[in-house]
């Protein structure tokens, strides 16, 4: 195409002129057209482009310097009306002129006539076009001839006024289809000579000038990110986890969103009771998730409740479980329904896998469902029947249970006819699936601040926890690691049930007991290894750690610590054992007299050290002997 070579006409000419003389040039607008010419002199002589198609309105207009200014617009068809195709045979510049403008030249002195006549040959004025339509390499940037100056109009022409143009010629064309979907992007480059004063007229009604996108006001504000033909489009700001954007009438605030009052947050989404307004959500992840868009500072707390109910999570976070990793997560509550209690009458032996609790079997958990006997706080129940079990069937006026014992010992099988409780809690948060390693029940990497009366039941770990977190009137069930303490101070409150584990509790974190905690039917009831767990200290009246029917009720080894109050432990293989420069402490003991103590109640070896209060207790069984050197050098000691 030649359109690249734009020449002057002659009411150009008299434009520039009159510019010259101080009046004001305004450069209006780009036209297209249809028009055919064979050469230059055709142009001179024209006021209007020959075939006039369309306007493009002028979006940029930027002063180059030199006398140059660079105008620039886009023609998009799909804004023009529909139509007729046609042939982009030519292309102009619309200008006129306005009394009273700069002067020309320093001193505002001359006219362009005067300026121009002191050269003996046409003048040359470099006029530069750069077109390109969408996806195609720009043209060339040309020069052309212009004609003879002439002597400018007297008076302003205040009509816009062709200033500039060229045609295709003999070129082949490109064609402009209204309606269609090129966009024509158009940068010319014109003569403005000497001229002070320049106006360009930019935009039009109905016409954009800049955008956001998307579109949709609801996704927030945004920023510049390019220019689509006359369309400059801003990207928009979405906000991210941890922050929040306030969009208000001059400027954008970008803030770190957080809690600013304590907040409930309720699973599933049919909670009962709820005011209107409260927040819910139809799993645990999803509540703990919501809350991962805020940080919550150090006064405030963030509580999830979660409805009676049995809520598997082994499809959670892509087969994972229950993740809780918000870096908030000491300030997150996780709370279940408060426990049941059904009181009973007695408890039957049944046979070496069975007992019968006695008792109204209706309204319990499902059969399978996880529950425990516990003494009702008289502490007359005997302690060989405490702990976890799960339901098994429903006899008339009993629920039988399953008996749970891995200490290689007859379980204890001796009736009682008294009062007790058979106890659950109704919230269950289960897998479902077979245990594998790294499928946990919940993972809590930055610790919680409490778990409140729940059973937990399966996974790999059932409680994966670091950085800390108050257990209160918890049970875990049926998993290789009931209780797995990372670093951080940990502490059971209440009645807090490990059965059917092959680690009850373990771990590094120190750990804290000050109510009532049975751990029944694990291999390793609790097992401190590779650092100090710390101590379960009970002080309180009752507070009491009872093992029972364990292969080791405390496995203590490689330098692992292990610090106890008040413990009763019962029909374990092992009692206590310590290896490896290991060290167990007991202050406080009940040990039953046989036939239902341990087969060997206290083992030392390796270095390791046990010292142990028998008060007025019944001398335990030690090996090594107490308070002789044995076992490669460890040392049991009773006071």
């Amino acid at each position: 195409m030649a359109l690249n070579k734009q020449v002057f006409t002659n009411a150009g000419l008299d434009m520039l002129g009159q510019a010259d003389a101080g009046a004001q040039l305004v450069i209006q607008r780009i036209v297209v057209g249809s028009g055919s010419a064979t050469q230059d002199s055709d142009l001179y002589p024209l006021t209007q482009l020959i075939s006039w198609k369309a306007d493009i309105t002028i979006t940029r207009q930027v002063d180059l310097g030199g006398g140059q200014m660079q105008v620039s617009g886009t023609l998009n068809e799909w804004e023009m009306p529909a139509g007729a195709a046609f042939q982009f045979r030519e292309l102009g510049i619309m200008a006129y002129t306005v009394s009273g403008g700069g002067t020309i030249g320093g001193g505002g002195g001359g006219t362009v006539g005067s300026s121009l006549a002191a050269s003996p040959k046409r003048n040359i004025r470099k006029l530069r076009l750069q077109m390109q339509k969408q996806a195609t390499p720009k043209d060339t940037v040309g020069t052309a001839l212009v004609p003879a100056p002439k002597t400018p109009t007297p008076a302003p022409l205040v009509a816009d006024t062709l200033y500039t143009a060229s045609n295709v010629y003999s070129d082949p064309p490109n064609t402009i289809t209204p309606g269609g979907t090129t966009s024509w992007n158009v940068d010319v480059i014109i003569e403005i000579d000497r001229a002070t004063d320049v106006t360009i007229i930019i935009g039009s009604v109905g016409t954009y000038d800049a955008e956001n996108i998307p579109t949709d006001p609801a996704v927030g504000p945004g920023w510049y990110a390019g220019r689509d033909g006359n369309v400059f489009q801003f990207k928009r700001a979405v906000q991210g986890a941890g922050i929040t954007l306030t969009d208000s009438t001059d400027r954008i605030t970008i803030a770190v969103a957080q809690l600013t009052v304590n907040t409930d947050i309720y699973v599933p989404t049919s909670y009962p009771g709820l005011p209107a307004g409260a927040i819910k959500f139809d799993s645990i992840q999803q509540a703990h998730d919501y809350l991962l868009a805020f940080r919550i500072p150090a006064s405030v707390q963030a509580n999830i409740h979660v409805y009676s109910g049995v809520f598997d999570v082994h499809s959670e976070r892509g087969g994972v479980g229950l993740v809780f990793d918000h870096p908030d997560a000491k300030q997150i509550n996780l709370i279940g329904q408060p426990r049941v209690n059904r009181a009973i009458t007695g408890v039957n032996f049944v046979d070496s896998g069975h007992k019968d609790a006695l008792c109204s079997n209706t309204g319990l958990p499902a059969i399978g469902r996880a529950v425990y006997l516990y003494d009702n706080g008289t502490i007359t129940m005997p302690p060989g029947w405490y702990g976890g079990a799960r339901i098994t069937s429903l006899p008339a006026g009993a629920a039988r249970l399953s008996i749970l014992n891995r200490s290689g010992r007859t379980a204890y099988g001796t009736n009682y006819a008294g009062q007790g409780n058979l106890s659950w809690f109704p919230t269950f948060i289960v897998r479902s699936d077979v245990e594998t390693s790294g499928q946990n029940v919940l993972t809590a990497p930055y610790g919680l601040r409490s778990i409140q009366n729940i059973c937990f039941d399966g996974g790999f770990y059932t409680l994966a926890l670091v950085g800390g977190c108050a257990l209160t009137e918890v049970m875990c069930i049926g998993s290789a690691r009931g209780i797995s303490l990372g670093s951080g101070d940990f502490s059971l409150n209440g009645q807090c049930i490990m059965s059917d584990c092959d680690f009850g509790i373990t771990g590094v974190g120190t750990l804290q007991a000050y109510a009532q905690t049975v751990i029944n039917g694990c291999t390793q009831g609790i097992n401190p290894s590779d650092a100090a767990m710390g101590a379960i200290a009970t002080g309180l009246p009752l507070a009491v750690v009872t093992l029972s029917h364990n292969a080791y009720g405390v496995f203590c080894t490689q330098g692992g610590k292990f610090f106890a109050g008040h413990v009763l432990y019962l029909i374990n293989g092992t009692g206590m054992r310590a290896e490896l420069v290991s060290s167990i402490n007991i202050t406080a003991v009940q040990n039953p007299s046989d036939p239902f103590s341990n087969t060997t109640d206290l083992v030392a070896q390796g270095g390791s050290y046990i010292g142990y209060n028998q008060g007025s207790g019944l001398t335990p069984t030690c090996s090594p002997a107490h308070d002789t050197v044995g076992n490669q050098n460890a040392f049991i000691h009773l006071f």
